[in-house]
């Protein structure tokens, strides 16, 4: 239990980490391609611009990219 502003917010029992909520969001062919392109060349300094309109799934492509990342150090 902890307190957020003037409200007392408790855990959610068996709710699952952050982690596990967002490996069930499945990559489309294009957001596979670019998570593929870049973890390919973590070891090369290439940047990157992710383009899309609001919730095309960028931050799904940066949050693989990072377990591949975490994983890999």
């Amino acid at each position: 239990m902890f307190n957020v502003g003037d409200n007392i917010v408790y855990p959610m029992h068996g709710a699952g980490t952050i982690h596990e909520i967002e490996k069930k969001n499945i990559l489309n062919e294009e957001q596979e391609y670019a998570v593929n392109t870049v973890v390919s060349n973590l070891h090369s300094f290439i940047p990157y611009l992710l383009f899309g309109v609001t919730g095309s799934g960028k931050t799904e492509v940066y949050m693989h990219i990072l377990e591949h990342v975490l994983k890999e150090n």
